[in-house]
């Protein structure tokens, strides 16, 4: 079983690198003040994408803390690591 575990599995990638298995899926739209939410260990965080996004589907791929927002078309529209301490996480030139 050890053996079958250390072979290379066959996992979507994105931009090249690849999923893992622990990543979740969440899809989800954007509300009218441009921001999602989205929880992790019990705690729910507000991440803003821009108002531009008002009212898109999007899928939120998390993977421990790293985040990665992007469209239904494929297109990333935010990639960044969570901040477990804030609620809020801002938008900059990510």
């Amino acid at each position: 079983m050890h053996a079958w575990r250390a072979l290379d599995k066959a996992t979507p990638t994105i931009e090249g690198q690849r999923l893992l298995a622990t990543t979740r899926i969440r899809h989800d739209r954007v509300d009218d003040t441009g921001c999602v939410t989205l929880r992790y260990r019990r705690r729910m965080h507000h991440v803003s994408l821009g108002r531009r996004y008002k009212g898109r589907r999007i899928i939120i791929l998390i993977a421990d803390l790293d985040v990665r927002v992007i469209t239904e078309d494929g297109e990333l529209i935010r990639h960044f690591t969570l901040n477990p301490s804030k609620d809020y996480q801002p938008r900059r030139d990510d």
